[in-house]
């Protein structure tokens, strides 16, 4: 067996430095994509919580056999905030964002059955005046939450998504509001 030439010793460390420096700046990119699309992720899972709690809602509204407006904005409430759920996945898995479901989401899903267990307590008129409130106190929440989102949102289809989001919710909200006055 012959002995490798000290060019071909140099070749070889070279290529292997090359490829060790090749390695760290990948890792180094994966770790700047983990947080940029963490941050995304916990976004992301947070604003189907709380579409998932709007839907729940409006379902309970449409079992509690309510009428007229309100039987139209449950409806909408519904389809609306089940159509954004169904975006926000098809984001997500498009952008190869992990939806993190920790803590923040969890308090989201409590909060929502907090809600549902307040709500199913009552009927009639009673029930349909504290819908609407309910719909008008949660949509200027999760406004405050989607303008904060929207700040800190890393990927720009990302940051769209939060902005259509917002505009839908911002549109509930005066449908809330509208529907409430008009109750008084």
């Amino acid at each position: 067996m012959t002995r490798p030439t000290s060019s071909f010793r140099v070749l070889a460390a070279t290529t292997a430095a090359l490829l060790f420096a090749a390695a760290g700046a990948l890792v180094t990119n994966a770790r700047a994509d983990d947080k940029k699309n963490g941050n995304d992720g916990d976004m992301l899972a947070q604003i189907i919580a709380i579409d998932e709690n709007e839907v729940h809602a409006a379902q309970l509204a449409e079992k509690k056999d309510v009428h007229g407006p309100i039987e139209s904005f449950a409806r909408m409430i519904r389809e609306d905030h089940g159509r954004n759920i169904s975006d926000t996945e098809k984001l997500a898995d498009k952008l190869d964002i992990d939806l993190k479901k920790g803590d923040p989401v969890t308090t989201i899903h409590d909060q929502g059955e907090s809600m549902l267990d307040r709500l199913d307590a009552l009927k009639g008129d009673e029930f349909q005046r504290s819908f609407i409130d309910e719909m008008v106190n949660g949509h200027r929440a999760a406004l405050d939450k989607l303008d904060d989102f929207i700040r800190h949102a890393q990927n720009s289809q990302v940051k769209q998504h939060l902005e259509a989001t917002r505009q839908r919710v911002e549109f509930h909200l005066k449908e809330a509001e509208r529907l409430q006055s008009s109750m008084k």
